[in-house]
Parts: C-alpha cells; sequence; structure tokens
C-alpha cells in the first residue's frame, strides 16, 4: 500500500512539473509571461493614473513613481520581445 501511495504522489508531483502532461518549455513560457504580464499591467496602469495628478503630489513621490512606470515599461518590452521570439 505504502509504494502505491508513494507511486501516486510521485506522479502528481510529476504532473504538476509538466513531466506527465508533456509540458514543453515553450508552454511554460507562455504561462509565466501570462502570469508575469497581468499584474505588471495593473502596477503600470495604476501608476500612470497616479501619475496624471503628478502636479498634486511631493517632487520625490512623481519621481519615484516615474521611476516605477519605467521599469514597468522596460519588463513589458521584455515580455512582448519573449512573445515575438
Amino acid at each position: 500500500m505504502a509504494n502505491h501511495l508513494h507511486g501516486r504522489r510521485s506522479r502528481t508531483l510529476a504532473e504538476k512539473e509538466g513531466i506527465v502532461l508533456g509540458v514543453t518549455d515553450a508552454d511554460r513560457l507562455a504561462r509565466l509571461r501570462h502570469d508575469l504580464a497581468n499584474p505588471l499591467s495593473a502596477i503600470l496602469i495604476e501608476t500612470q493614473l497616479i501619475l496624471l495628478r503628478s502636479e498634486e503630489l511631493p517632487p520625490d513621490i512623481a519621481a519615484a513613481l516615474k521611476d516605477v512606470e519605467t521599469a514597468a515599461v522596460r519588463m513589458r518590452t521584455i515580455l512582448q520581445e519573449f512573445s515575438a521570439g
């Protein structure tokens, strides 16, 4: 019985890792792109919305948010380059 359970547990772990299901590196990369793109878009949108009122913010806060926007745009570009590849 213990061997049966161990085999079942190993199979489940392998399935999660994509070994049994035949998940390719391309599939994993596509999932990673998707999983990163969604929160990245939220960060970028929220930052840009706040920056629309940057004149109401202290200059150091506005500058920090601009840095966040720049980094998010750079990360989005990197993700898009993976999509094109």
